[in-house]
């Protein structure tokens, strides 16, 4: 009977700490691969009375920030064009001294410079207007670097295969340790004298970079 009870207390133990370590797993995993990285961006181009501007720069920096020509601009995003004058619905941007929302101006060309720069919502002059920069790229601070996560169907299989072949040959027959990549690897190190080649899978190096550190401590 004590027998009995005691296998229940263990089983139950032992089905609380695989809960327990999927859970740590799983969470972990998804702060690792939703983080949000710091988005860099271009400098916004300043747009002013008077400012040199040619036609086909402003038509050019609009089509590098996305935006749509159409016959209206009525939505964000989108401007329209007739003859030397410009209808742009700027979308909304957090700039440094404080929110911009989505708005629409009015500027014209002549001479390769800007004669008048009008807000369409207050009908009134603009001394100085900013389009939203250009998005450039993204870091995560704590790495000093930048990650797009992909899903493998997307992924070349020339890409998949040279991965596998350079990390991890036995990736689909091991169960995340490859005692046979260790050994290798450890024979080859002790030969060359220093550590030249890893006996580590991929899974290995993925559990590595999600709950571990880079730090390295040199035994002496």
């Amino acid at each position: 009977m004590l027998f009995l009870r005691l296998s229940i207390v263990f089983i139950v133990f032992i089905i609380a700490f695989v809960f327990y370590c999927d859970y740590i797993v799983t969470h972990q995993f998804d702060i690792k691969t939703t983080q949000i990285p710091a988005q860099v961006y271009a400098a916004p181009l300043e747009l002013f009375k008077g400012e040199t501007l040619k036609k086909d720069h402003l038509l050019y920096t609009l089509s590098r920030l996305g935006y749509q020509q159409t016959d209206q601009a009525e939505v964000p995003g989108s401007y329209a064009v007739r003859g030397d004058q410009f209808t742009i619905y700027v979308r909304a941007f957090d700039f440094w001294d404080g929110l911009r929302g989505a708005t629409k101006v009015q500027l014209t060309l002549k001479n390769s410079h800007i004669s008048q720069l009008n807000s369409l919502k207050t009908e009134k002059p603009l001394a100085l207007f900013r389009l939203d920069p250009q998005l450039i790229g993204g870091i995560y601070p704590a790495k000093k670097g930048a990650r797009v996560f992909v899903p493998i169907k997307q992924m070349p299989n020339l890409l998949k295969h040279a991965l596998l072949a350079s990390e991890d040959r036995s990736f689909y027959h091991n169960w995340g340790i490859s005692f046979r990549g260790i050994a290798r690897a450890l024979v080859t190190d002790v030969l060359a004298g220093g550590y030249v080649q890893g006996g580590s899978t991929i899974t290995q190096q993925l559990v590595k970079n999600l709950f571990l550190t880079q730090q390295k401590n040199t035994i002496t």
